[in-house]
């Protein structure tokens, strides 16, 4: 048996019972053994400020720690004003930064794609 695949999602809304958590928590369901989805809190994100580098703020570390170590990482959110909904954005900003021993955004995206791929390929066994 394969392990599963270790999946951060990151849920734009920051409402408990949000609709997209609510469908982001039965993805992790359907997927059964083939991929842990996991909720990471950007609830607790302070807006990035490059200042704070220094001595980042504990839910940065803790943040950049659990999307570095994931599979992939799953971004769930709907359109929201024609644009991207700010605390993506800042989680975004938050997990890509600072540029050297860091995530780059692009990166994040591409373990996105990388893992989904992979995640198709194992249910249908192409």
């Amino acid at each position: 048996m394969r392990n599963p695949l270790d999946v951060a999602a990151i849920v734009r809304s920051l409402r408990r019972d949000s609709y997209t958590r609510r469908l982001t928590e039965a993805l992790g369901r359907l997927a059964g053994d083939s991929m842990r989805i996991e909720i990471v809190a950007i609830r607790d994100l302070s807006m990035y400020n490059q200042d704070d580098e220094e001595s980042p703020p504990p839910a940065w570390v803790e943040f950049r720690s659990r999307v570095k170590h994931a599979d992939g990482v799953l971004f769930a959110t709907p359109e929201y004003n024609r644009s991207m909904p700010a605390c993506i954005k800042n989680a975004l900003d938050v997990g890509s930064r600072p540029r050297v021993n860091n995530t780059s955004t692009r990166e994040l995206c591409e373990r996105f794609v990388s893992s989904f791929e992979t995640w198709i390929r194992q249910i249908t066994g192409k």
